[in-house]
């Protein structure tokens, strides 16, 4: 996305568009939550260049649309859905997984994000889940992370700007908006399917990278000193964060039944 706004902010060049359409598709090959961020990112770069079809277009999306065929291929081979874990457009072969098992599984992922090792007929059946979850991840820099980066934007608002900021602002509201506004919705997506960090870190720092990148005056003396101040207090808490918990979080069970419920046994 940082290529893509590259793009946006400096005028088409080729190198970034390439590798922003390259990293968006590679990512969304593993995080599906990802292709409608890649799709749309690809197509704003062949606006950018221009509305005529050309053999830069032509490159630009050759490279998502293979790794987007090759995912479709990859998933009819696993379970005979395209566009698996959703269960539409089946193909008629005999390794087909049945609906109800392709549901059963979903379900299964929603429960476990939201509590692990809990029943998932309970966990699903209503919102206690939430309060064990949110204290569950209270340290977890990816979530406090972008959350402090937000609040920071405060500040930085507040030290006040010059003529040159609010020209730069000015002119670099389209590719934030572009950056922000597309992760918005599918971070609804995120929280009500399958609410754990890990399935959608980018989508949880791009908004307040974003806005961040969007907010700072450019001089960081005089009135941009509290703005970056405040941002570097924020990195500060972020590194101590990841020095307290670290970066790697295994996903394993909860071992205490948070919503009272017996704990689902988990094959060696």
């Amino acid at each position: 996305m940082l290529y893509l706004v590259e793009c946006l902010e400096l005028g088409f060049r080729t190198t970034p568009a390439l590798v922003s359409a390259a990293t968006l598709s590679l990512a969304a090959t593993t995080r599906p939550l990802y292709w409608p961020l890649a799709i749309l990112g690809a197509g704003m770069l062949v606006v950018k260049r221009g509305h005529t079809i050309s053999r830069m277009n032509g490159t630009i999306l050759l490279l998502p649309l293979a790794l987007l065929l090759g995912w479709i291929g990859r998933q009819v081979v696993l379970s005979g859905y395209p566009l698996f874990p959703l269960s539409v457009g089946g193909f008629p072969v005999d390794w087909r997984m049945p609906t109800s098992a392709v549901h059963e599984l979903n379900r299964f992922v929603t429960s476990w994000a939201r509590s692990p090792g809990d029943d998932p007929n309970v966990v699903l059946a209503s919102w206690h889940w939430f309060g064990p979850w949110l204290r569950s991840h209270k340290g977890d820099v990816d979530l406090v992370g972008p959350l402090l980066l937000l609040a920071s934007i405060v500040p930085v608002l507040a030290g006040g700007r010059s003529a040159e900021d609010a020209d730069r602002r000015r002119a670099w509201r389209t590719p934030m908006l572009m950056m922000t506004l597309p992760s918005l919705p599918l971070l609804v997506v995120w929280f009500f399917n399958a609410p754990d960090p890990r399935f959608a870190m980018a989508l949880l720092w791009l908004p307040p990278i974003g806005l961040i990148a969007w907010a700072l005056p450019a001089d960081a003396s005089g009135r941009g000193r509290i703005a970056y101040s405040s941002l570097a207090c924020v990195l500060v808490v972020m590194l101590g964060l990841v020095a307290h918990k670290g970066v790697y979080r295994p996903i394993v069970s909860n071992q205490s039944g948070p919503l009272g419920t017996e704990l689902v046994p988990i094959p060696p």
